[in-house]
């Protein structure tokens, strides 16, 4: 059966016959089908050769996979396919096609051209730049094309020259290649020259008026020109034009969105395949141009994960972060875009303004000088440069870009006003002067611009010309508050403090609660001592400017200043709150938070600072002791580190890296810190009273007194020192001098119940024994619940050798806190002898609370004295021994114990090697009577 046979039956169907049509099709497809399988490779061929003729690309590609199915090895059916995916824009299915057709015969003349196409098709410009080449074998025609596409290779990785010569080459070749002349019309257009582009471009179009790339570069020109509305016509034709219309309609969806007919945009955008990568980018820059970013970053997001290096979803995404605040984030994807496209001036300007911003000198200016190397007018760029040169102190090239820029857009006030303050840091005061007098007649009324011209002759020190322009500008807008503002400046820079005053007042008077003026009048009541005045200017401004940061910051150290820490607080949380990566406020917060033990709190307030400003001295100093007091001293010694790398003459911050060493455990790193410290400032309170502590610990008695009395004579009211006092004189076994040494401490801080504790021990060790037990017994009849007091009586009272008291003492304590292990402890030794049951008992609990060894020697000890547990009080004897072998005295039960459990040659093991280690305890003479009596 023939195909026109079918066709003409299905036609004849009567139209009412529908739903009986519907049910046919599927089965005349069915027959189509089993028609079709008895056509040859060759006729599949050339229906697909009469197909491309008439337009139909996909139904060629239909006729063409059929003959391939015939016949894989038909080499011309796989050229004509891979053609046509080049038609359809499939550049990767192009080349695989053409690759396998080559594998089957067919000759590099005729493969070439089409791999080139399908090759620029997926981007791959460097390779056709090293291995497409004309060859002398190929037509002029297709030597023209080749190069053609080399030339638009060059052209799209920024090498304009060399793009400008391989076009030319090929129009010598073919001027009637609408290749070439779409090339020429693409490199004018690149070079800016929009006519020439136009020329080519109406050139191209009198061969093949309906050819879509063409179309799409006639409405480029016209996008460029700023003729959108024949740009959409241009695009509309492509995309009627085209086989493959994605790229066409995306064009379109762009223009629509820059003339902002979202709904027109939106409608395309629907045509759009979800494979197409221009479609989620498309809702993205919709959402970015409505200011949704958090949706545009989303729909750019989403065209990289589908869509991997899309470019223009970088370049989007760098800029949706940027304006969002994450800084880092677009760093990152400026940076991305900017390796995917290097030539791009716009991305390059963008990432170092950014980082400009940050500071970030050595990284913004290789990007500047990679963009003026390619476009030495790009404006942007030589704005940005002439500010980087500034900062870096380079003002003479700076200068003359601006010059250069404002000979470019002479009418720009922005452009003169900078020219004119960079020619002020100068010291070019008349010549600054003109230039922002021209920026402000240029642009009269622009506060910005009068504020510049203020401050730029008070920077270059002329006062008395900035007072006059300031005069000038409050004559000219007399309501103004900007201009009374930069009066007031003026008066302070000419020392006119009264004029000033008056004029901040003015200030408020038109803006009440302005925050530099609200700022400048505190200053003033507090120069005057009115402490409550500048409160209230601070107070006043913050209801009028809620969260107003630095009027906020202002009244919290404020606030701190007067030891009113509780109502800095808050305003330091709403501060750090709004920018945790600025320095100050983050630092006033941690050190407030230390102050109230809260170092985790601390932490997490630093840690963003400290990312944001890595070497700043303050941040250090915060996150360091934060640090510390969280336990951390690895990461505190490493912060105390970078301190002192930026602070290297700094005697505080040795000190603190001291502190961290010491607490650490590292004692050889401690000693060598400290004494850097020392060495850099020998008068420093804190320092020097560490270096007592080394002293004492180096048994440097006479520089240690010299340093002592030093301190005395420098700090006579200071507590630490008569601490100090006391400590050296006790080492020096000067009991009585160090029981006046606490008589003082104890004068300057009656409160401290640890210095109550110090002076009866000191008694004590002076021989007044009886006098010993007054200042902690008379301090619990005014505090009766000092379990610290109690303690530390107790066991004097053990010391003193009074049971009766000492008990009394012990069984309070374990009355208000039952798991006092020492108290336990010591009551069962006290116990022993009197009521060996209840000795056992508090042993016992102390034991299971907490087998320490000194709590095990008391067990064993009492165990001892009851019939049948000599093994257990040998194996907790033992143990102790083992956790604590300086322990002379437990040694010593435990030789007792083997004697009682009838091991007398260990016993006599562990007594002569305990007699022969020369440790002294106050068994000793019994330690030896009882060696004696094993070797008798």
């Amino acid at each position: 059966m023939g195909r026109s046979e079918l066709v003409s039956r299905s036609t004849m169907l009567p139209l009412h016959k529908k739903i009986l049509q519907a049910l046919l099709g599927g089965v005349l497809l069915l027959i189509l089908q089993g028609c079709d399988q008895s056509l040859t490779d060759e006729e599949y061929l050339q229906q697909a050769r009469e197909a491309v003729a008439r337009g139909e690309i996909q139904t060629a590609v239909v006729e063409l996979k059929n003959a391939l199915k015939t016949n894989p090895d038909n080499a011309q059916a796989r050229l004509l396919l891979g053609q046509a995916y080049i038609e359809l824009g499939d550049g990767t299915s192009a080349e695989k096609e053409l690759r396998q057709a080559q594998s089957k015969g067919i000759t590099q003349e005729e493969v070439l051209v089409p791999l080139a196409n399908a090759l620029f098709l997926q981007q791959e410009y460097k390779v056709i730049l090293e291995n497409y080449r004309p060859l002398d074998s190929l037509s002029l025609e297709q030597q023209a094309e080749l190069l053609a596409l080399r030339g638009k290779s060059l052209l799209l990785t920024g090498k304009i020259r060399e793009a400008r010569s391989e076009l030319d080459t090929a129009l010598e070749l073919d001027s009637r290649s609408v290749v070439v002349l779409l090339g020429q019309a693409q490199l004018n257009q690149a070079k800016g020259d929009l006519a020439a582009a136009r020329g080519w471009v109406e050139k191209a179009l009198e061969i093949q008026p309906d050819n879509p790339q063409v179309l799409s570069q006639r409405g480029r020109v016209e996008e460029a020109e700023g003729n959108l509305e024949e740009a959409e016509d241009a695009y509309t034709r492509a995309i009627d034009a085209a086989v493959n219309k994605s790229m066409y309609i995306a064009q379109r969806v762009f223009l629509r969105i820059q003339r902002k007919d979202i709904e027109g945009a939106e409608k395309d955008i629907a045509k759009l395949s979800d494979n197409y990568p221009g479609k989620y980018f498309a809702r993205g820059l919709i959402q970015f141009q409505q200011l949704k970013y958090r949706d545009a970053q989303t729909a750019f997001e989403q065209a990289l994960n589908r869509y991997g290096d899309y470019a223009p979803a970088q370049y989007y995404l760098g800029l949706t972060h940027l304006v969002q605040g994450n800084e880092n984030q677009a760093d990152t994807y400026l940076k991305n875009f900017l390796n995917l496209v290097p030539e791009s001036g716009q991305a390059a300007t963008t990432l170092a303004g950014m980082q400009l911003r940050k500071g970030d000198l050595e990284n913004a200016q290789p990007l500047l000088e990679s963009v003026l190397q390619r476009n030495p007018d790009n404006r942007q760029a030589l704005e940005l440069m002439a500010g980087l040169e500034l900062m870096q102190g380079k003002p003479d090239p700076a200068i003359k870009k601006l010059e250069r820029l404002v000979a470019l857009e002479p009418d720009s006030a922005d452009l003169r006003s900078k020219l004119g303050l960079a020619l002020m840091a100068q010291g070019e005061v008349d010549q600054a002067t003109a230039e922002l007098e021209k920026a402000i007649a240029l642009d009269p009324g622009a506060d910005d611009l009068e504020l510049r011209l203020v401050l730029g002759q008070m920077q270059a020190g002329d006062n008395t010309k900035a007072l006059e322009s300031a005069e000038r500008w409050v004559a000219k807008s007399p309501r103004s508050v900007p201009a009374h503002l930069g009066l007031a400046w003026a008066f302070l820079a000419n020392r006119l403090g009264d004029q000033a005053l008056w004029t901040f007042e003015k200030v408020l008077d038109l803006s009440p609660g302005n925050a530099s003026a609200s700022h400048n009048l505190a200053v003033f009541a507090l120069q005057r001592g009115d402490i409550n005045q500048a409160l209230s200017f601070y107070e006043d401004s913050l209801k009028q400017n809620p969260d107003h940061p630095r009027i906020s910051l202002s009244l919290a150290k404020l606030n701190l200043l007067i030891g009113r820490e509780e109502s800095a607080m808050p305003l330091l949380e709403n501060v750090w709150q709004q920018n945790p990566a600025e320095a100050e406020p983050a630092v006033l917060l941690g050190k407030a938070l230390l102050r109230r033990g809260n170092a985790a709190r601390a932490l997490r307030v630093i840690g963003e600072a400290a990312r944001a400003a890595p070497k700043d001295p303050e941040v250090l100093r915060v996150l360091g002791t934060a640090q510390a007091e969280a336990g951390d001293y690895r990461s505190a010694i490493n912060t105390y580190q970078r301190l002192t790398a930026q602070q290297p003459a700094s005697a505080p911050s040795h000190y603190l890296l001291a502190q961290a060493y010491y607490r650490n455990g590292d004692g050889k790193n401690f000693v060598t810190a400290l004494e850097k410290a020392y060495q850099l400032d020998p008068t420093h309170l804190d320092i020097r009273i560490a270096m007592l502590g080394l002293m004492r610990q180096r048994q440097q008695w006479d520089q240690a007194r010299e340093l002592i009395d030093k301190l005395k004579q420098d700090h006579p009211g200071n507590l630490e020192v008569h601490l100090q006092d006391a400590q050296l004189l006790t080492a020096l076994n000067n009991p009585q001098k160090a029981v006046e040494a606490y008589e003082q401490a104890l004068a300057l801080a009656p409160e401290r119940n640890d210095l109550v504790v110090k002076y009866a021990l000191a008694l004590w060790q002076a021989g007044e024994h009886e006098q010993a037990f007054n200042p902690m017994e008379e301090w619990l009849e005014k505090h009766p619940n000092d379990a610290v007091i109690k303690y530390n009586l107790a066991n004097l009272y053990l010391l003193a050798d009074r049971k009766l008291e000492a008990r009394a003492a012990f069984i309070d304590i374990l009355s208000s806190n039952p798991d006092h292990v020492i108290a336990l402890n010591n009551l069962a030794w006290l116990l022993r002898d009197t009521e060996p049951g209840k000795a056992v008992a508090y042993a016992e609990q102390a034991y299971k609370l907490s087998p320490t060894p000194t709590v095990q020697d008391t067990l064993a000890v009492i165990l001892l004295a009851q019939s049948g547990q000599e093994a257990r009080a040998v194996r907790l004897l033992e143990n102790a021994v083992q956790q604590a072998p300086e322990n002379a005295e437990i040694h010593f039960h435990l030789a007792q114990a083997l004697v009682q459990s009838g091991d007398k040659q260990r016993a006599t093991k562990v007594l002569t090697e305990l007699l022969n280690s020369k440790m002294a305890f106050p068994g000793m003479q019994q330690a030896q009577k009882l060696l004696d009596e094993l070797n008798g």
